[in-house]
């Protein structure tokens, strides 16, 4: 033996056992010293072998320092006792030979990447709960885990693969009790070949089994495969799409999605087709939800979804809660068309107190313009609209309204006209401008802000109104007022809104006050009483020779004058 003036002390004080000149030999990975205890143990030398028996891995020791006598470790290239490396892929082409290793399927088509342990791989030991996969053959620590573990809300929960119990015939004939993993994840990339380690653990985290396995990449179709039809691209089967532009759709106003009679084609590699009704199974769309557009010319975006079987192949494919989907974008535009009415709702928050908070007041447009109509009564929030919030500050609240027209008036046919809007409530109806309405998605700016009338009580029975709301000019008050209602307009015959000539100033009595364009900043006189805080209508006219023109209604909050 070598003299032990030089060797290092263990942590217990204990030195360890060291033979330069001896002959080359195998080391258990117990009994090799690492810095650790010193007492019993020993140091190998540079090309000696390490074993540990507990996992079958192999080491050779490529360097020992000269200070410590602590071993480097390099992992063996070849594999004792079959530990599959990459260097045994020419053994292990052909399944069921007794040199086959398991196989690790990667595919990188989607999002999160699919890890799927070979279907042969279990574990017997029926007290291991999941597994993770590293890359190599060392997993002493977690630096080198690739696998993940999503919920179904795609949210990342563990490194933790679980298992699930099965039935398994064994050699013998008999039925026991295995342990298989489950489909899993990574968003690590790795190419065909690489050496992974399957590593079993109990509930409490304890180690039970290993096992190497070769990642197979499978996120591509191959050669072999040609004859096997997938999936090419989906498209929408609908009677409005316009013929210049398959992927625009050229619905008419105010016609609801199930009216629109949607189905889905789905194309395969092999010429053939498929069709299938756009009904939240197979196909979904997704897009008209938030708005139902009664305004001719309005245009959004809508996506349509395709949920893969698990027997379709498909590139490209995403990936939710391990469901595989595809998506194809179509923009709608609403139109004109015999039967449909270019109708427009318009709703109001009134300020009711502190307790109730407010209301709503709705009012029913049309394109023919010879009328306008107060529909509070008869509108009604549509079944997949939320409900109004009344003392709900600061949040955007789309409300959905329904009313029928022939309700309104016996003109009209018997037809539900539907309209969103976008109320936020800023504050409560104490202060100027407490709110504000978008009458299309994403209006920017909303109408109500800056908007309201001073009232004051100049006389008994003798009141004023001045709708001025501090704008500089009548062009600025014009777009505050009459413009940001977005005015209904027919697109192929107008480029704008008409441009109105007067205005009425609805009275709490039904009365009104017919005022020229340009006295939008003159004080008005009237006997009916007006209150703090009450909610008064603006309605904008064109006069013709012929009649007025009703184009659009504002509503606004009046606040007594403090001067």
């Amino acid at each position: 033996m070598a003299d032990t003036v030089n060797l290092p002390t263990g942590t217990d004080g204990g030195v360890p056992i060291y033979n330069p000149t001896g002959i080359w030999q195998i080391w258990p990975l117990a009994l090799l010293y690492q810095g650790q205890a010193g007492t019993n143990m020993y140091i190998g030398k540079v090309n000696d072998y390490v074993c540990d028996y507990t996992t079958n891995d192999w080491y050779k020791i490529t360097a020992l320092d000269a200070t410590t006598y602590i071993p480097t470790l390099t992992p063996l290239t070849t594999a004792p006792n079959a530990v599959m490396t990459s260097g045994d892929l020419l053994q292990g082409v052909d399944s069921g030979t007794p040199a086959d290793t398991f196989r690790c399927c990667l595919d990188t088509s989607v999002l999160p990447y699919v890890l799927s342990v070979d279907a042969r791989c279990w574990f017997p030991n029926n007290s291991a709960a999941y597994i993770k996969i590293f890359t190599g053959a060392d997993w002493s620590d977690n630096t080198s885990c690739i696998s993940a573990y999503y919920n179904q809300s795609g949210t990342l929960v563990s490194q933790n693969i679980p298992l699930s119990a099965v039935s398994s015939l064994m050699p013998d004939g008999s039925t026991a009790t295995v342990m298989v993993p489950d489909v899993a994840y990574t968003n690590t990339t790795l190419p065909n070949g690489t050496p992974v380690t399957a590593v079993a653990y109990t509930s409490t985290g304890s180690v039970v089994s290993s096992r190497q396995m070769l990642i197979w990449n499978t996120a591509f179709i191959r050669a072999a495969d040609t004859s096997v039809k997938y999936v090419t691209g989906i498209s929408l089967q609908c009677p409005y799409l316009s013929s210049a532009n398959p992927t625009q759709i050229q619905f008419p106003v105010n016609v609801l999605l199930s009216s629109l009679n949607l189905m889905g084609i789905v194309s395969y590699s092999d010429g053939t087709t498929t069709k299938l009704p756009v009904d939240g199974t197979k196909f979904q769309i997704f897009g008209f939800d938030g708005f139902v557009s009664g305004n001719v010319g309005e245009e959004f975006e809508l996506v349509l979804k395709y949920n893969l079987s698990t027997d379709e192949a498909v590139y490209g494919a995403s990936s939710v809660a391990n469901q595989l989907f595809i998506n194809a974008t179509y923009t709608a535009i609403a139109q004109s068309s015999d039967g449909a009415y270019s109708c427009k709702l318009y709703a109001f928050p009134v300020w009711i107190d502190g307790v109730s908070g407010y209301r709503l007041e709705w009012f029913l447009y049309d394109l023919d313009r010879t009328d306008w109509y107060d529909v509070t009564s008869l509108v009604t929030i549509s079944a997949n609209s939320p409900a109004f919030q009344p003392l709900t500050y600061g949040t955007v609240q789309t409300i959905t309204g329904q009313v029928n027209l022939q309700a309104v008036d016996a003109s009209y046919t018997d037809y539900n006209f539907t309209e969103s809007v976008a109320i936020t409530l800023l504050h409560d109806g104490t202060t100027e401008s407490p709110w504000e309405v978008q009458f299309s998605p994403g209006q920017s700016p909303a109408f109500g802000v800056g908007n309201y009338a001073t009232i004051a009580e100049v006389a008994a029975n003798q009141y004023t109104i001045d709708l001025t709301s501090g704008y500089a000019s009548q062009a600025d008050w014009l777009t505050a007022m009459y413009y940001n209602t977005l005015p209904l307009t027919d697109p192929q015959t107008e480029t704008a809104a008409p441009v109105p000539t007067h205005f009425n100033i609805q009275l709490p009595d039904g009365s009104e006050i017919t005022c020229t364009l340009g006295q939008w900043n003159a004080q008005q006189t009237t006997t009916v009483p007006l209150t703090n805080l009450a909610t008064i209508y603006v309605t904008f006219i064109q006069r013709t020779t012929t009649n007025d023109l009703q184009l659009s209604v504002a509503g606004v909050q009046c606040l007594t004058s403090t001067s």
